[in-house]
């Protein structure tokens, strides 16, 4: 895995999920905004693993990308208003009170990319390794290995596995492993290309095996979003940019 100090070419908002309450979760894991409401995505199986999350003392922590590297808000947020596809591993919470509202610096959330890629197209994934708490996330580079309408397994931190239906993207990569991935669920898959358009959302995680990842295709969680009337930032609108 690479570090964030190989910054992303453009600027976006990602989460560290994380909570709170004894005797629950206390690692990490990971989810990215997609409007400047404070709404986030992230995996189902994330919100089932981590219970307390939606408690009233569960918590995340908003990391946000600039030119300069990588930095947090200032203080924990509250998970609220979750809705859920149990089918596609999809879920979508928003950030109470909303971290745009706060921000000193330009920031964007992920812009949607509704295109497939060929087979071998580079894509960079975003996430928080489960032993990275408070820590910087990471960085993981991968290639397209199938794009495709498919039933796969997955298996929460729960323990169960649980068959999910709908389009699938796998990614190879030659970093993955089980140890070093676990609690980066959830988080962001960008297209590998200069300039802004890693702004360009093109997957997310949901699961993990043996050299593959199995993600979540962005035309699919737009739908996802669509469905549940949440607003997605769109290519046209400006980066919010703030005192």
């Amino acid at each position: 895995m690479s570090s964030l100090g190989e910054s992303l070419g453009g600027t976006s908002s990602i989460v560290e999920l994380t909570c709170q309450r004894p005797g629950e979760f206390r690692g990490s894991a990971t989810g990215f905004f997609v409007n400047t409401a404070g709404s986030f995505v992230t995996a189902r199986h994330v919100l089932d693993s981590m219970e307390g999350l939606k408690a009233s003392d569960g918590c995340v922590l908003v990391a946000i990308a600039s030119q300069h590297g990588w930095s947090r808000a200032a203080k924990p947020l509250h998970v609220v208003d979750c809705a859920e596809s149990a089918q596609q591993d999809l879920a979508v919470c928003r950030a109470d009170p909303n971290p745009f509202d706060s921000l000193d610096f330009t920031v964007s959330p992920a812009y949607l990319h509704a295109a497939s890629q060929e087979h071998g197209a580079s894509v960079v994934a975003v996430g928080f390794p489960g032993d990275a708490m408070f820590r910087e996330p990471a960085l993981l580079s991968a290639t397209v290995a199938l794009y495709d309408t498919m039933q796969f397994e997955c298996k929460p931190s729960g323990g169960r596995w649980e068959v999910l239906t709908g389009p699938s993207v796998w990614l190879r990569s030659s970093e993955l492993s089980a140890a070093g991935t676990e609690g980066m669920s959830g988080g962001p898959v960008f297209l590998a290309r200069s300039g802004d358009g890693q702004d360009d959302l093109f997957a997310m995680f949901a699961c993990f095996g043996a050299q593959h990842i199995i993600a979540i295709p962005a035309d699919s969680i737009a739908k996802f979003l669509r469905e549940q009337h949440v607003p997605v930032a769109r290519r046209s609108e400006p980066f919010i940019r703030l005192p």
